[in-house]
């Protein structure tokens, strides 16, 4: 298979995940929670069990395409799903679950598709036992879903009269405060004339490019070192757990040190590990080693940044906006970063190094670059206060973190 082939087999899945995640947002609304997800489930298991009888490279680009397709529904509607259920400040708790478990699939994945690999299914190859394998899985997960997700809590079987109320009462407060929300055209091109979001844009890339080079291509890299594919493939587990770990400690870390800290730690620590593992690829060991060191911060630093973008927003709006332009540049990581990992780069995977290399340098720069202007711009509006009282309502809203009693949080 050519390096294109190779590049577009991964590329197409984030670009079509792209294209297809404001659609998905639409159809949301039209399609019952049960429905929705266990039709993308279901349709991830046939998709990769079609993968494993795919003859020819076109199959599997394809094949990843819908793959990207369908995977854009997932987040959204967890999103929406569930503020049916819980209160505003118990959501984000439950979202932090659901990305640690994405890490710990990415931790468990390597060793299943290890084991997998040695199944034998009529005539077919160990890489496509795999995809058979995990997709008859699937397929059985997304089955027991349609029976198992509840759309909602006045539909909901096992809980009680009192405790449907309840629920019912909290839904209602989070869609009266969803109905405040409006997003013009007006606030968009507001949003993306502020420098910050860019910058808090390029460090998702960045921070992106290293989590799929890490989730995705770990077992190419290993492979590199002199491992077999089946080791290399349980071998990537490792890398993964190290990011699971640095993610576990992140529920301390960013209530115990500014968010600034962390960002500059977590990425000095995976441009330690890049930079150590470019140097060590003689030793399979210590390459192994500083591959889960840079494993340890780039995933630990996926919720930090998402957080600080996300708290110095100043507003549901403006978050929202700039949401939507960190999954396009997440994207545009996720297209780029197949190119520079096939086996046609093996084994010194010299443009990819050195793009992780970039990548944890950018994050630090624009980490010590955006905690400069708010340390500066905090003092600045406790010295110099304005008067807004002349703004409408509507005027003060749309101030957003520029509101002279925000303080941006470091």
């Amino acid at each position: 298979m050519s390096k294109i082939d190779q590049g577009n087999i991964g590329a197409f899945f984030f670009l079509f995940y792209v294209l297809a995640e404001t659609p998905s947002r639409k159809i949301l609304g039209y399609v019952k929670p049960r429905y929705w997800f266990s039709f993308i489930v279901c349709s991830w298991a046939i998709i990769v069990i079609g993968m494993s009888f795919a003859a020819k490279s076109i199959f599997l680009v394809i094949s990843t395409s819908l793959l990207g397709v369908f995977q854009s529904g997932l987040t959204p509607g967890v999103v929406n799903y569930l503020p049916n259920w819980y209160s505003r400040s118990e959501v984000g708790a439950r979202m932090a679950i659901l990305f640690s478990s994405c890490t710990l699939a990415s931790v468990l994945s390597g060793p299943i598709a290890a084991g997998f690999s040695t199944f034998t299914l009529g005539n077919l190859q160990p890489y496509s036992s795999i995809f058979f394998m995990e997709g008859a899985l699937t397929l059985v997960v997304g089955v027991i879903a349609f029976f198992a997700i509840e759309d909602s809590p006045e539909k909901c079987k096992f809980l009680t009269k009192n405790e449907i109320e309840f629920a019912l009462e909290r839904a209602q407060q989070t869609q009266e405060v969803s109905s405040n929300k409006h997003i013009t055209m007006k606030n968009t091109l507001a949003v993306l004339k502020d420098w910050k979001v860019w910058a808090y844009g390029i460090m998702v890339m960045c921070i992106n490019i290293s989590g799929t080079t890490l989730g995705f291509f770990s077992p190419v890299l290993i492979k590199a070192l002199g491992t077999s594919s089946s080791s290399a493939t349980l071998l990537s587990a490792l890398p993964n757990l190290s990011g699971f770990v640095g993610q576990l400690l992140t529920s301390y870390t960013l209530t115990a040190f500014p968010l600034w800290v962390n960002s500059l730690v977590y990425a000095t620590i995976s441009l330690i590990g890049m930079v150590a593992y470019s140097f060590t690829t003689a030793n399979r060991v210590l390459s192994l080693f500083f591959l889960c060191i840079f494993g340890f911060g780039v995933l630990a630093n996926i919720p930090v940044i998402a957080t600080w973008m996300s708290i110095n927003a100043g507003g549901s709006v403006k978050r929202s906006i700039a949401s939507v332009l960190t999954i396009i540049f997440g994207g545009i990581a996720g297209i780029v970063t197949p190119y520079v990992n096939t086996t046609h780069d093996s084994p010194s995977f010299r443009v990819s190094i050195n793009l992780n290399i970039i990548c944890s340098s950018v994050n630090i720069i624009l980490t010590l670059v955006l905690v400069s202007y708010f340390y500066f711009e905090n003092k600045n509006r406790e010295k110099n206060p304005k008067d807004i009282s002349d703004l409408t309502s509507d005027e003060i809203r749309n101030l957003n973190d520029y509101h002279p009693l925000f303080r941006y949080k470091l």
